[in-house]
């Protein structure tokens, strides 16, 4: 028996679904049913009544729930007294962010905070969101910086920070690039290059395609953003990104074409729900939340 598998059943109970808690847990259905069928096999009892589309705890399962909910707790418990034993003063502050601080103005905040809070030192790690919410999990980080849609979840809590939208990015050339306003469908046999950094906002994207009703071509690239911008400002293909970003890295001959319905995400900061912070981190969380 894990940490992890009675947090899976915690997940579950809560979502009466496996299916939403496998979302919200960040892992796969597939992989979520064989957890806590281990879970079972190990117990020897059933835990759960399972048919086509839902389940029901059992009797056993009921009562394991409830166990489960008073081990977490105090897992929780003794991982925030580890943590104060490792940093005993409370006076850093470790943040694992998407690589993109400086698009939304967070890197100057930070560097605004800590001149002004000279005891505290920020500790910054850039990486991708399933890293974070690994990190998280394993009390490395304080605070993670994501870009989201969701603002409920039931094993972190998630504070906006701002709302950026979804925009097409085009070539001066391209016959939309006088257009204020463009529904997807319109850019149907547009050939697309989009980055391939972060696997989290993979399906973000292809939503906002598929739910306009098109499958394009699309090119997922490893290349700089820059370079990107010169294959759309030479009128070979058309990007989707976020608005932000499109304005960070301005570039002449292209335009940024507004999606009808502006599908967007938030920047956001995630902490592990039900986290105790230290004093110094929910300083720079309000900090940050300033508007």
């Amino acid at each position: 028996m894990t940490i992890e598998q009675l947090e899976f059943l915690i997940a579950v109970a809560k979502c009466r679904q496996f299916t939403a808690a496998a979302n919200e847990l960040y892992i796969s259905q597939s992989s979520l049913s064989k957890q806590i069928s281990a879970l079972e096999k190990e117990l020897g009892i059933k835990l759960l009544v399972r048919n086509t589309r839902n389940f029901s705890l059992t009797p056993a399962g009921e009562e394991v729930l409830e166990k489960a909910g008073q081990i977490m707790a105090e897992y929780e418990n003794l991982t925030q007294k580890v943590a104060s034993f490792r940093r005993p003063h409370g006076e850093i502050v470790a943040i694992g962010a998407v690589p993109i601080l400086n698009h939304y103005g967070i890197t100057e905040k930070l560097l605004r905070f800590r001149k002004e809070n000279p005891l505290i030192s920020i500790k910054v790690t850039e990486t991708v969101t399933a890293d974070i919410f690994e990190m998280l999990d394993r009390q490395e980080i304080d605070i993670g910086i994501i870009r989201t849609p969701y603002l409920h979840d039931s094993c972190y809590d998630i504070l906006p920070i701002l709302k950026d939208e979804h925009i097409l990015l085009v070539s001066d050339r391209h016959p939309l690039a006088s257009s204020k306003e463009v529904g997807i469908e319109q850019v149907a046999d547009d050939h697309f290059m989009l980055m391939d950094t972060d696997p989290y906002y993979t399906r973000f994207y292809l939503k906002i395609l598929r739910d306009g009703g098109i499958h394009p071509i699309i090119e997922y690239t490893k290349m700089r953003l820059e370079t990107i911008k010169v294959c759309v400002m030479e009128n070979t293909c058309i990007s989707l990104m976020m608005h932000r970003v499109a304005d960070y890295h301005k570039m002449s001959g292209t335009q940024v074409l507004r999606i009808k319905d502006h599908p967007f995400l938030y920047l956001a900061m995630v902490t592990k729900k039900g986290a105790r912070l230290s004093a110094e981190s929910q300083m720079l969380q309000n900090f940050l939340y300033q508007k």
